[in-house]
């Protein structure tokens, strides 16, 4: 199998991954608002959201070296020291980023319900503090 071709494949699970995390969506938000733990309320659909979001970040990292390498074969640049540093380094740019579809509300939720927020300000309208 080419890189194109595991490519598309990865570009595949990604999606199926997606649609694995989106199915507990209606539960963690019926958890988040009723102050409960979605974890302890559907524990197989944490399980399961857990697991796939591993593997997402795992597929994600693989798809992002693939690019890496495919764009190096297209620039004809590929020499094995530069590789493999920079690959080294979009590997570790990645391990920070946050999936699309992560939930860390549903995971902490019901831990305490999120204060609403202030949109006034400190200070009444019309009046300038003095300087």
């Amino acid at each position: 199998m080419n890189k194109v071709e595991q490519l598309e494949k990865l570009q595949a699970r990604k999606v199926e991954l997606l649609t694995i995390m989106a199915k507990s969506d209606k539960h963690a938000l019926k958890c988040y608002k009723l102050g409960k733990k979605f974890q302890t309320q559907y524990p197989e659909e944490y399980a399961e959201y857990v697991a796939a979001n591993e593997e997402y970040q795992q597929v994600e990292r693989d798809i992002n070296n693939l690019e890496f390498e495919l764009s190096l074969e297209e620039n004809g640049t590929e020499s094995e020291g530069t590789a493999a540093a920079t690959e080294t380094e979009a590997e570790a740019s990645t391990e920070t980023e946050e999936p699309e579809g992560d939930k860390p509300e549903e995971e902490s939720a019901g831990d305490e319900p999120m204060p609403e927020e202030n949109t006034q300000s400190e200070e009444p309208e019309g009046e300038k503090p003095e300087e």
